[in-house]
């Protein structure tokens, strides 16, 4: 499995549920859009593994702001390795993160009878390690 990292700029957007998700073609028109994304770094590898991806992603982060004054947030997919390392760079490096687990793996795990493996994986992951058993 491919391990996939980035770090870019945004300014953060003020938007509703309803500018999220909208129910009708009058609520996506209205729609506040979200942040635009700024000088975008990629890292990508299927040779790495998760804890030499994310250090990397933390060292660009550090380069980027190095005294830590903005905010930090990590989007992840509920894997707890993923989320065991960055508690760990976080710590190590005395820089505060958000982890924000997206909601799309939430669901597949939350659907899913308890003990049951959803057929295939799409996340790529066994059930029991991720955060949602």
């Amino acid at each position: 499995m491919a391990e996939v990292g980035t770090v870019y700029d945004a300014t953060p957007a003020v938007r509703t549920p309803t500018d999220i998700l909208p129910a009708t073609d009058e609520q996506r028109r209205d729609a506040t859009p979200g942040p635009a994304t700024r000088n975008k770094w990629l890292v990508a590898s299927v040779v790495d593994d998760a804890a030499s991806v994310i250090t990397q992603v933390f060292d660009e982060a550090d380069r980027r702001d190095p005294d830590h004054h903005r905010t930090w947030v990590a989007l992840v997919d509920g894997n707890n390795h993923q989320i065991q390392r960055i508690h760990a760079e976080s710590q190590t490096r005395n820089a505060p993160v958000t982890i924000v687990i997206d909601i799309i793996h939430v669901l597949e795990y939350l659907s899913a009878p308890r003990g049951a493996v959803p057929y295939p994986p799409p996340s790529g992951e066994r059930l029991e390690e991720c955060l949602w058993v």
